[in-house]
């Protein structure tokens, strides 16, 4: 079963109590379907492992929290979720070369994920590289989902020193594609 770190369900939450007032959150949560709320506890440590399928809950309260759908949205999502990883508990794993932190992205990865999806990387010089997810059928990404994660990626080049960091999403698994390939450049 695919499983994801707690400190990526703290991020998105601060985000969203940020953007959006603690009782706005409160609420959302309140309104999911049980099930849903299960996937969200109250209390979700950093460390911890939880169901992957938390992600579907997130999005769902995204839904009843903002009727922004735009890229824009969900990119900015990623970035205030690599912000707050690698600003916080997790800073330690942060290195100030990108091309020396893009080297371990699929390191950094599995340090978050666990089972049901992997990232390879492809680095053909030090100002681009690409990202590959592959998934099996117990994580499948819905399109805002791989949107965030570019988000992420972007954040995190920029926090290892990348500045013009542009990035695009050349093939998507929601669209029905064998992988999310990812293209990222940056000064």
């Amino acid at each position: 079963m695919a499983e994801l770190r707690g400190v990526l369900l703290n991020s998105v939450l601060a985000y969203f109590k940020e953007r959006f007032g603690e009782q706005a959150v409160a609420d959302a949560i309140a309104s999911l379907r049980p099930s849903d709320q299960l996937l969200l506890p109250s209390v979700i440590l950093d460390s911890n492992w939880y169901s992957y399928s938390a992600w579907g809950a997130v999005r769902r309260m995204s839904a009843l929290l903002s009727s922004d759908t735009s890229p824009a949205f969900a990119i900015e999502m990623g970035k205030s979720n690599a912000e707050y990883v690698f600003t916080g508990v997790y800073r330690g794993l942060l290195i100030k070369d990108p091309v020396k932190l893009v080297k371990k992205f699929s390191w950094l990865h599995d340090f978050f994920y666990r089972d049901g999806l992997t990232l390879e990387t492809e680095l053909p010089n030090p100002h681009c590289c690409y990202l590959r997810y592959r998934y099996d059928d117990s994580a499948r990404p819905a399109r805002s989902t791989c949107i965030s994660t570019m988000g992420f990626w972007i954040r995190t080049i920029e926090l290892a020193g990348g500045t013009n960091v542009a990035a695009r999403h050349t093939s998507c698994r929601a669209e029905g594609k064998d992988i999310c390939e990812y293209h990222m450049e940056w000064e």
